[in-house]
């Protein structure tokens, strides 16, 4: 009996040990969170210190929907030891979000709304919205101004300079008419009229608006010859085209379109010898370029059928332009025609 006792009591303290230790394990349990709290995420830092994706950070010189919009957190959580410091957000918190031209809009248009007959917010306005190139917006806001002074000519050549961006040449005309015909020497709407008339093809008016814009200009440029060239080209007044063009050239050589009108313009008058040297010039200052070896290629093969001329040897150089041309554009068609005929022509 006393050895059953013993062994009854040896069972009852194992019992109460096993008990003892599986409460402490679930107290340990419970207690493991307490005692370490897991790191923050990298993301969640971000977030904290940094607007949503969708907001933009609030300069300093603005005034802010909310404080927390505008200030960063003062005391961002720690950021994990994996995430590299290149990661990092480039927040410029003094950085304006626009541009100079959108803030003298924004000004403009905020004077406006407290005095909707500003004359001086209205320039402001139409100043901007010129220099954002918002076309649309602008020739609503130059039509206001000339709603309140109708007979400023001022006003009108900016209007039609608005138009003109938007290809309204027919409306642009209207106005550029009446300020030529009170100011004409005026050298700016000229040219524009110039412009309006070439774009609708009104070329002997064309013409006669680029012989005035040239003819009051100091120093005629470029563009001026280039486009009573262009015009002249089809008028087909061959010889005053080439005039032009050789002035474009004179400006400066680089221009190849006048270059190659240039050469148009002197092969209808007969002057093939001299449309080969200005096409060859180009060709020399722009080896490259398909168009111009395309073109010397054909006045070249033009040329040997002339009397008089090595036939064998300007149709072995026309064939050199034209290998060139394939050699940089394989896709040409015409071009291996015109080989075709040069090599038919081959003894």
């Amino acid at each position: 009996m006393r050895t059953i006792a013993t062994f009854i009591a040896v069972l009852l303290v194992l019992s109460g040990l096993a008990v003892y230790f599986t409460l402490r394990a679930v107290s340990d349990v419970g207690a493991a969170p307490q005692a370490r709290a897991p790191a923050p995420a990298a993301t969640d830092r971000r977030l904290s210190a940094t607007p949503p994706p969708s907001r933009e950070p609030v300069p300093a010189n603005v005034q802010p929907d909310s404080e927390t919009a505008a200030t960063p957190p003062a005391t961002p959580p720690p950021a994990a030891a994996s995430v590299p410091p290149s990661r990092e957000p480039n927040v410029q918190w003094a950085t304006p979000p626009t541009t100079a031209a959108e803030r003298k809009l924004s000004a403009a248009r905020a004077a406006l709304h407290d005095d909707p007959q500003s004359e001086a917010a209205r320039r402001d306005e139409l100043a901007a919205l010129v220099e954002l190139g918002r076309w649309d917006e602008a020739e609503r806001a130059v039509r206001a101004l000339r709603d309140s002074s109708p007979d400023d000519r001022q006003l009108k050549y900016e209007h039609a300079a608005v138009l003109l961006r938007l290809r309204r040449a027919t409306d642009a005309i209207r106005l550029l008419d009446d300020v030529v015909a009170a100011e004409p020497d005026n050298a700016r709407a000229w040219h524009n009229l110039a412009v309006a008339r070439t774009w609708l093809g009104h070329l002997a008016a064309a013409r006669a608006a680029w012989d005035r814009t040239i003819a009051l200009e100091r120093t005629p440029g470029v563009e001026a010859h280039m486009q009573r060239g262009t015009v002249l080209l089809d008028l087909q007044e061959w010889a005053a085209a080439a005039l032009d063009f050789e002035a474009v050239l004179a400006l400066d050589p680089n221009v190849i379109d006048a270059s190659h009108n240039l050469a148009l313009a002197y092969g209808h008058t007969g002057r093939f010898d001299e449309a080969r040297a200005v096409l060859a010039a180009a060709h020399q200052r722009h080896p490259n370029h398909v168009l111009t070896l395309n073109r010397l290629a054909a006045l070249t093969f033009r040329v040997s059928h002339l009397p008089d001329r090595n036939e064998a040897a300007l149709r072995a150089e026309a064939a050199q332009y034209v290998l060139r041309s394939l050699e940089l554009d394989p896709n040409q068609p015409e071009m291996r025609n015109l080989l075709a005929q040069i090599n038919s022509r081959s003894p």
